[in-house]
């Protein structure tokens, strides 16, 4: 199973990335501005971006960043979706998933 989303907009604040930049764990962060929605609408513009985006945070310090912006449908459809295999694996697989925890595995 795979919950896939395609992002067309995207912006880093870095140059390279090595093989190191990932030997420390990465943070993924969804990241919301409704702050635009507001200040947009009180003027009568149209805003620029969206108002979700989505984060990657990697590198020793978390220093480098990739940052996506996301349309709010895309972001639902794709968070849905996620629940949903979850849904589905813990329904068919539930006592696989049990036996591992109970062994002190992370499933």
């Amino acid at each position: 199973m795979q919950s896939i989303v395609d992002f067309n907009s995207w912006l880093s604040d870095f140059y390279e990335i090595e093989e190191l930049d990932f030997k420390e764990d990465v943070r993924i962060k969804v990241f919301s501005d409704i702050g635009d929605l507001f200040a947009y609408n009180g003027q009568e513009t149209e805003m620029e971006g969206t108002i979700f985006s989505i984060w990657l945070e990697f590198g020793k310090e978390k220093e480098k960043t990739i940052m996506i912006e996301t349309p709010i449908n895309e972001l639902e459809l794709f968070a849905h979706s996620i629940i949903k295999q979850i849904d589905i694996i813990r329904k068919e697989y539930g006592d696989h998933i049990k036996i591992q925890s109970a062994m002190g595995n992370t499933v």
